[in-house]
Order: C-alpha cells, then structure tokens, then sequence
C-alpha cells in the first residue's frame, strides 16, 4: 500500500501544469472610421526566448467579395495591421511597461527587441522576451478598416485566433463600442463551452477557459450607424444574420445537449470505474499483499535464524538475488577456508583454493566464478575485473550461472505465495481501463484521475509480492537480526555473541544491508576486548580478523564494479548508430471572417 501512495505522488505532478499561457486578456475598441483599437497583455509559462505573435487582417478563407451573412468572403478582410508598440509590463491587463525596439535582427536570450516580417495574409511579430526576465507580454495596434456599413447596422467579423499553437488556460476579451445606444448584438463561434455576453450598450465579453492549441475562434457583433467606415453596402442584413446564427446557435445546442448525456455516461463509467479499482486495490492488498502475522515479536534476534546461504537470504529480503548476496558467499567460502586470500597492498589481494571441504551447488558456482580465469588455482581481485571488461560474455555467463541457480534454490523453499490468476485478471481490466478512458472524446478531471489511478494499480499489481506464512517467519527473525548487527554497538560486552562467530554475522550483513557500519563497530569492540584482556591470541587470530573486515569493503567494491563494466562492454560492443525522421454559448466552427492569426514560443 505504501507503494501506491509513492506512486500516486510521483504522477500527480505530471499533470498540473504544461506549457501554454496562463492568462490572455484583449482589450479592443471600436474606432470612427471602422478600424478597431487592439490592446493585448499575456503571460506565458514555462520556458521561453520569445513569442512568434502572428496577426492576421485577412484570411484564407474568404473566396470573394459577395455580400454573405454566413461570412468566408473579402468583405469582411481589414486593409492592414498598424503598430502601436510593444512593451513588457508586470501582469495581464498593466498599461505601463518597458518598451520594446524595433531591429532588423535579434538574438536568442535578447530582451526588449522585436522584429516584423510580412506574411501573406499579415505580419510576424518575434518578441524577444525571455522568460527569465519575467515580463508580460504587451502589443498594441489597429486593425485598419474592419467594420461594414450596411443599411440596417454596421457588422464587425473579426477573426481573433486561427493558428495560435500555444494552449490557454484562460481568455479574456473585451471589445468597446463608444457611443452606440440602441442595437447591440454579439455570435462567436469556436469551442462550444465559450461565453459571450452583452455587458452594456457600449461593452461585449467574451470568455474562455481552457482553449486549446490552433483552436478557431471568431466573433461577430452588429450595432448601430454610428460609423464613418470605408467598407459600405447596400443592402438591409441583421434578419438574415439573425436567421443564420440562430441556425448556428441551436445546432451548437442540439451538440452540447448530446454532450452532456455522453458527459453524464462517461462520468457515470468512470466513477465506477474509479470504484471497482479502489475495490481491486484494497482487496488485493488485504488477500494478497498484506504480509501475516507474525507469531514472532521479538525486537531482536541474537543467533542464525536458519543455516540459508547469503544469497537465499537476499531473496528472503527482497526477492531477488544481487551482487552483495555474491560478495557475501565469497566472504562466506573465506569464512570457511574454501577460499584464502592475502593483501598485495593498494588495495589489491591474491585469491587462492583453500581447504578441500564438501560444497553445495551454489557454492561451487561461486568458486568457478572466481577461479575460472585462473590456471594455478589464484588470482588477483584486480584481475577479475580486468576479466569482466575483456571476457565479458563470458564472465556474465558465469555470473548468471550463479544468479539462475541461487534463485532457484531459494524458490524452492516458498518464502512468497503466487497468486498469477488474480494479478493477470487485475492487469488486464487495468489495460482495457487506460484504453477506454484516454478514448474519450472530452478530457475531464475524473478521466485523468482514473488514467492515473488505472497507472498506479497497473504497476502496483505487477509488483506487489506477499511472504507465505513461512517466509513471513523467517523475514522477521532476520530483520530481527539485523536490528541486533545495526545495535551492536550499544550492547554491554555481555550481551555480544562469541567473538568466533563475528565474521559469520559480517557475511549476514553484506546481504542485509548494514555490513559497513558492522565492521566498524566491530573493530572498536575488538580493541576493547583486546585491552580488557578477555581474549588472547591462542583463542582468537586479531589480525586475521581485522583483514577479513577490511577485505569486506574492497571485494564488494569490486564485485559490483566488476558486474558493471562486463555489463557496460556488453551494451557498448552491441550498440549501433541509426538515423531518420519522421451573448451565450459559442457557435461551433471559427476562423469565418477577417484578420485572425496566432503564434507561438521559440
């Protein structure tokens, strides 16, 4: 269970935040002569040199200039962009800031430089604005000659995004028309969950929260003659607008209705979901997780439990065999003088075949582990890993040898319960759940939640293990055991097992994880023994002793090495180079009239 909390932490994060704008506010106001007044401030995150704002006055999009009051058609185009300026400023919506410079170029990680390039249907604005200089971003111009008189009412299409690869989390705009009085009518059209809403005669908002990247949007709002545009027509247009947008408008009704009874399944589906999953993960925890009661208590354990070899050991601990459960067989083999070693100096020791005593399987496999590369039954520690790096197939052959068969012998004893039914049913409706809710249309909360929740049990169930009764027993005494070794240095003299088998527990302790500090506590007790007087020379060789804690550290520091570099020279000696590549809620659709454009960081 602990493992699914770390997990949970470790991936909520993942989806707090990703890169895009936070806050985008527009401020736009209607001008005498049909041009419209722009004033845009937004704040990026993330990191950035710059932003690639591209404004468009007209559009792909618009075939030809006869009158249409659906849009897509030159008279909706505005002549042309003028610049006002560019600053930084402090937050969304400031109107001071530092100005920024017009140049020909610019570099990388510049601050406070623009340049404008024309592009076919507007201009490219590269602000070079880092964001370690924590300014937002400011631009101010005027969309020349964007209304149309007609007779009725002067109409306004203006497309506000149509290529803005940056997402937004939220989007504010503005649009002030001065000294209208009586009509006032507003329709955009993008995402279906966009607001528009007339706030007085003179003012519209429009609102969204969370717009995704190259999403389309545009609005369109009628009000009085009160303008002296150069675009004019003579024909009467508000009923037919009215008609098509109310068109538009009930279509979009008719698709958020069905929306929300595919939301409301979805969310049905996915909290069941989320509680089957709960139900799987507590279950399995409970029946197949949760390790047994131990009959034994005790805070410490002060023999051998068992006579298991260092390596079952290790898998007891752990379920698996590693390279210190090696090093603590060969200190084993040494313990019991199938192995003898002397210190060469700088570190260094001469391996030889020791006493002839009977050997079990493992232990002959660690015995051809080291003396395999030897002729006259010794070797050199620094050898063996000279070895490795140059025979590598071979020494990892060997090693593995070693590994398949101590784990083998250690699975025999059944220190952990299999339960491959329950997990691959769990796996399994894990899958088909990431499927199914990464496969919905709409991105919502619950969704991510269940994804990350079907992540987190799907590893949890390929890696939760419980100990069979026995194997519970046995892990408790040795972790018991351990306790003992890692408080050794705090017992009294009387409290400490016989002096002979000191090395014995050192052996233990390479496995379980508390070797080094072992060794030290051991040489202070050892000295003080010594003073006391309690132990001779006749009862007990010091200084074999003291050479065996010391060899401890530097054979499994070349144990691992050793592992290491055949593993390195392996991957290096196989790898190779590749190359290649590969007033309301909005109406749906966008990008109908003039202008529009978009942008993004570089």
């Amino acid at each position: 269970m602990k493992k699914i909390l770390l997990f949970l932490m470790l991936l909520l994060p993942l989806t707090v935040k990703a890169y895009g704008i936070d806050e985008y506010n527009i401020e736009a106001t209607i001008l005498e002569d049909g041009s419209m007044r722009v004033i845009e401030t937004f704040e990026m995150n993330g990191d950035f040199n710059g932003m690639n704002r591209i404004i468009n006055y007209k559009s792909n999009y618009n075939s030809g200039y006869e009158l249409s009051s659906t849009g897509n058609n030159k008279i909706y185009d505005a002549s042309d962009i003028e610049l006002i300026s560019i600053m930084g400023v402090s937050h969304v919506g400031e109107m001071e800031g530092e100005k920024f410079t017009l140049v020909d170029r610019a570099s990388r990680g510049d601050y406070g430089k623009y340049t404008i390039s024309k592009t076919s249907n507007g201009y490219s604005y590269m602000i070079y604005n880092p964001s370690s200089h924590n300014k937002v971003f400011y631009i101010e111009y005027i969309i020349k000659d964007l209304a149309i008189t007609h007779n009725d009412v002067t109409e306004v299409g203006w497309n506000i995004f149509t290529e803005m690869n940056e997402s937004i989390k939220h989007l504010n705009i503005n649009i002030h028309i001065p000294n209208n009085k009586d009509l006032l009518r507003v329709w955009a059209h993008g995402p279906l969950y966009g607001e528009s809403k007339i706030v007085d005669n003179n003012t519209l908002n429009i609102q969204i929260d969370g717009l995704d990247s190259y999403e389309a949007i545009d609005v369109r709002f009628v009000f009085d003659k009160i303008l002296n545009t150069s675009k004019k027509t003579n024909e009467d247009v508000l009923d037919n607008i009215i008609k098509i947008e109310t068109k538009l408008a009930d279509e979009a009704n008719q698709i958020r209705e069905k929306l929300k009874q595919q939301d409301r399944i979805n969310y049905i589906i996915t909290t069941a979901y989320i509680g089957i999953l709960l139900f799987l993960i507590v279950n399995t925890y409970l029946k197949y997780d949760k390790e047994y009661k131990s009959k034994f208590n005790n805070e410490y354990f002060r023999d051998f439990p068992s006579d298991y070899s260092p390596s079952t050991v290790g898998y007891l601990v752990r379920k698996k065999v590693n390279n210190d459960d090696l090093s603590a067989c060969i200190l084993d083999l040494i313990r019991l003088g199938a192995i003898e070693f002397e210190e060469l100096g700088k570190k260094d020791y001469l391996f030889k075949r020791g006493k002839q005593i009977e050997l079990s399987s493992e232990q002959e496999n660690v015995m051809n582990f080291i003396f395999e590369y030897s002729s006259v039954n010794e070797i050199k520690l620094s050898e063996i890993k000279k070895k490795a790096r140059k025979n590598y197939d071979s020494f990892m052959a060997i090693y593995d040898k070693w590994k398949t068969n101590a784990e083998f012998i250690a699975q025999k004893e059944n220190f952990y319960e299999e339960q491959v039914g329950s997990r691959a049913v769990n796996i399994i409706i894990c899958i088909v759940g990431i499927i199914v809710m990464a496969s919905q249309p709409r991105v919502y909360f619950a969704n991510v939640i269940a994804i990350i929740l079907s992540v987190v049990a799907l590893i949890y169930f390929f890696s939760y293990t419980k100990r069979s009764i026995k194997g519970n027993e046995e892990y408790k005494k040795w972790m018991a055991l351990k306790k003992f070794m890692e408080d050794f240095g705090t017992m009294d003299t009387k409290e400490l097992p016989e002096v002979r088998l000191w090395d014995k527990y050192l052996v233990y302790a390479i496995t379980l994880g508390c070797a080094d500090n072992l060794a030290k506590v051991m040489k202070i007790k050892i000295a003080e023994l010594q003073e006391q007087g309690v132990y001779t020379p006749d009862l007990f060789d010091y200084y074999r002793f003291n050479r065996f804690l010391m060899f401890n550290t530097t054979l499994n520091r070349t144990i691992n090495s050793s592992v290491q570099a055949a593993n390195s020279a392996k991957v290096a000696a196989s790898s190779k180079s590749s190359g290649g590549g590969f007033g309301g809620g909005f109406s749906g659709g966008g990008g109908s009239f003039g202008g529009g454009g978009g942008g993004g960081r570089f």
